[in-house]
């Protein structure tokens, strides 16, 4: 497995971060280049058809696999996520929009973070405007939504809801909830997902623990690749 991550991808300037799983080679990433304008791995959009990758969340905006990722499969696409976000963290860069919506996977299941901010138009119904910005209220902890404090933590929390969305298969997060709803439940600190159907115990237990209301108690992404790495694809609830 490879996990990828992109920073600041325009035209103008692409610096390619490649990670390779523990013990594998960086070199086996596939050359970073632009077409059109785009990185090709940064695509595609919903109303795209192109063999570079779909959405994690593409259940959710009408592209819906074919299979989608069950267990298995479903730990392995966050254990790559994890190793993104480390290689990220590691090198004191914070992600501030980290979602299904901005992971792409391959048809060999290879899972790419894309860019910050290059989903907004696409999954604009996943944003909410506060404080005269557009923010993914869903995805955000108490701290950064309340008091702009963004970091590696904030970042972990997000990736929590990510995994509730692999484990979903695509369900929005606080789906049955008005935005405003949530950002009150932000407010009183009682924003928390219920477990996925199917879902093992562990690996919730790891999603609450993203979720953690102090930053300093949620784990690190070294943390979170290592737990997912010890998870057996056949776990059970």
């Amino acid at each position: 497995m490879l996990g990828m991550v992109t920073l600041r991808a325009r035209p103008v300037k692409l610096l390619r971060v490649s990670l390779g799983c523990r013990g594998a080679s960086p070199q086996a990433a596939p050359p970073a280049h632009l077409t059109d304008g785009r990185p090709p791995f940064l695509g595609p959009l919903p109303d795209e058809v192109t063999q570079e990758g779909q959405a994690l969340a593409s259940a959710r905006t009408g592209g819906k696999a074919e299979e989608p990722p069950s267990q298995g499969p479903g730990v392995a696409l966050c254990t790559q996520v994890a190793l993104g976000m480390e290689h990220l963290s590691n090198n004191r860069f914070v992600h501030k929009d980290l979602a299904a919506r901005n992971c792409l996977v391959s048809a060999q299941r290879q899972v790419k973070v894309s860019a910050l901010g290059l989903s907004k138009d696409v999954y604009n119904s996943e944003y909410y405007h506060f404080r005269q910005a557009w923010v993914p209220l869903r995805w955000m902890p108490p701290e950064a939504i309340l008091e702009g404090d963004f970091s590696t933590k904030s970042d972990v929390w997000a990736f929590g809801v990510l995994m509730w969305e692999v484990f979903t298969h695509g369900e929005m997060p606080h789906g049955g909830q008005a935005d405003d709803e949530v950002l009150a439940d932000l407010q009183a600190g009682k924003a928390r997902l219920p477990q996925p159907e199917g879902c093992p115990s562990k690996l919730y237990r790891l999603m609450q623990r993203c979720w953690a209301l102090s930053p300093k108690d949620r784990p690190s992404f070294s943390e979170i690749a290592n737990t997912l790495g010890d998870s057996p694809a056949d776990s059970k609830p």
